[in-house]
This record gives C-alpha cells, structure tokens and sequence, in this order.
C-alpha cells in the first residue's frame, strides 16, 4: 500500500493515478479524519521489484510524476550465507556451525539445523554481532555427517545449505607402511619407518615396543617419513 498527501489542486478537482505493472489505475476512495491519501497495489508477486508512479491531474494536465522504485514485495527468506564449521567447533561427539542470517524476506525467520535424521529448532541468538551457531551433539567419534541449515518464514522455506562430510575427532588411524628402514639392520639395532596416519583430529605421539618396553618416537618426521 502506497499513501501521499495531495498538492494544491490548481483551483480545480484534481483526480489521483496510480500506475504499476503497466496500468494506470484511478483512485476512487478518498480519505477521512485527516489520514493522508493511500491505495494497495493488488495482485503482485512474491519477492518481486516494482516501480510504483503516483500522479495527480485535473482538467488543465497532469502535475509531474512522483516514483517510487525498487518497492519489493515480501515472501519466503533468501538462504543463510557463510554457513561453515565453528573455529575449533569439532569433538569427538559434536560439531559447531555458524552462519550469517539472509535476507528474512520481511517476515520473522526461524532456523533450523538437521543432522542424524531430526531436525532441531534454533532458539539461541547472537549477541554482540557474531553469527548464528548451533552445536550438533550426542555424535559418534570419527564419523561423518551431513548437516541442513534451513530458514523458515510464513511464506515458507529457503532453500537449504549444507555441509556434507563433516567428521568428528576421536582415535587416530594406524601408521602407514611400516617398514625395516634401508640398510636400517646392523649386528645390535634395527631400524624402523612409517608415515603417520590421519591424527583423528588431535595431536598425536608415537611408540614403538621391543624387549618388554616402550619408547617414545621424539624425532621429528623429516622428508615424509619418520
């Protein structure tokens, strides 16, 4: 709905015109106790741009035109932007994301995140300017999942983020080819290599067992091998 307050007349009866979407459109319904003039643009579509131009004319001509452009039209929100894992959001049984809210479409919007087959309201709100997060728990360590950020308005649902193959922490993996290092045997010592395997997500330290004992590896891996 558009509203004005009408110009000096001329000395005439000036008429009002509405023109959008191509047609011009006369108002007919005056205003009462003071309210300024108004008139709704009918049968426009959702999360659409229009120019709106108002003119007032009498029998002598029309007053210059008044315009109104970029007049967007309400509807479902835009997606949520920068959706991402939090800095040292992973765990061995949860994830952290965050995400900037889109557009809401001049609605209030509601987020939800989905993972492991349910979807979980967002009730929490930022505070001083940081993003939206939610933590995804009661996971299982090492295990990849896919988490839905969708928002939601009255008009209905963006369209969704997703973050696909995202592992929580937990247990490394074994150690890569383990081998007896070249020329690594002499008459007391036996030398070994390997590459290390994923960490799990968290540092990690290596032993190696002979005689009943364990040692640590303290030198440092050089050159892809240790």
């Amino acid at each position: 709905m558009v509203e004005w307050k009408p110009g000096y007349d001329g000395g005439y009866i000036q008429t009002f015109f509405v023109y959008y979407k191509g047609i011009e459109h006369e108002v007919k319904s005056s205003p009462t106790n003071g309210s300024p003039y108004s008139f709704k643009c009918k049968n426009l579509k959702p999360r659409s741009t229009y120019e709106i131009v108002l003119c007032a004319k009498n029998i002598k001509g029309n007053a210059d035109s008044c315009i109104l452009k970029d007049c967007e039209t309400k509807g479902k929100p835009d997606p949520p932007t920068e959706f991402r894992i939090a800095n040292d959001g992973i765990t061995d049984t949860s994830i952290e994301v965050e995400w900037e809210p889109g557009y809401d479409g001049g609605y209030s919007q509601t987020f939800y995140v989905y993972y492991n087959g349910e979807e979980h309201e967002v009730k929490s709100l930022p505070t001083n300017g940081s993003p939206y997060s939610f933590k995804c728990e009661k996971l299982k360590p090492r295990s990849s999942y896919e988490i839905v950020l969708n928002a939601k308005n009255i008009k209905g649902n963006a369209e969704s983020c997703i973050l696909k193959g995202c592992e929580t922490k937990g247990k490394p993996d074994p150690p890569k080819n383990f081998r007896i290092a070249n020329d690594g045997i002499t008459d007391t010592i036996i030398e070994v290599e390997w590459e290390p395997g994923y960490d799990g997500g968290y540092e990690q330290t290596f032993y190696v067992y002979y005689n009943g004992e364990e040692h640590e590896v303290i030198s440092p891996f050089i050159n892809g091998s240790f």
